[in-house]
């Protein structure tokens, strides 16, 4: 499934129902990972602890891409959100500004005058009743700028943080893509070296490391062949 903008909140959620999962698998490949170490010291141990690091590199190369696709579409839906509330604010700022104006009409003309030209004082109550509700306008409107211009800022620092992650993970999963041909290489070497040796006379091919376990030869400095 491709992640995009257009994408319905189902295909969003399976998305990330999705990523929970391969998360979840990873953690699981990477414990049995840990359990196929310790069985390394012989060709059989090490192409199967190789073959565990190998599906591990796979899945998280798996779920570098899911993050980064809803990084993507997360950095696209915050732009717009931020070109929405930048045209709200532009908006706002012309109706303000009009507000004002309306406003520097009835301050020009002083309470007396108001009086004086009203026909009657209901006029008179009606022009005050105006003039108060342009002053009501313009502070709605001034609050309203306000909170839009908190929106704006909040979504801007999610958008920088949204793209500094996308940043990471893709430097990551292109670290992860260059590991993973150099793990397939040496283990079908072991591979290739294990059928080669059915056909060899029985050697071991084993050293004891500093700590007293096994570790194979192909996997350790100073080959130590004897015939058994």
């Amino acid at each position: 499934m491709t992640l995009t903008t257009s994408s319905s909140p189902s295909d969003k959620d399976y998305c990330r129902n999705e990523l929970t999962q391969i998360e979840a698998q990873l953690t699981d490949l990477l414990n049995k990972q840990k359990e196929q170490q310790k069985a390394t010291g012989t060709l059989k141990g090490d192409v199967a602890y190789l073959t565990s690091q190998i599906n591990a590199l796979k899945t998280k190369i798996k779920a570098r891409a899911l993050v980064i696709a809803q990084l993507k579409v997360n950095i696209t839906e915050k732009v717009n959100t931020i070109n929405s509330l930048s045209s709200k604010i532009d908006r706002e700022h012309s109706s303000l500004a009009q507000l004002l104006r309306n406003t520097n009409e009835f301050d020009n003309d002083n309470l007396v005058n108001l009086i004086l030209s009203s026909e009657s004082i209901s006029d008179f109550y009606s022009d005050l009743e105006s003039y108060n509700s342009i002053k009501q306008a313009i502070k709605d409107s001034v609050d309203i700028i306000n909170g839009v211009k908190t929106q704006n800022e909040v979504a801007n620092k999610i958008l920088r943080n949204s793209k500094t992650l996308k940043l990471t993970q893709k430097q990551n999963w292109k670290v992860l893509k260059k590991q993973l041909p150099n793990l397939k290489l040496i283990k079908n070497n072991f591979s290739l070296f294990e059928t080669e040796r059915s056909y060899l006379p029985n050697f071991s091919c084993t050293k004891k490391s500093s700590s007293g376990q096994n570790s194979c030869c192909l996997v350790s400095i100073g080959w130590n062949f004897t015939e058994n």
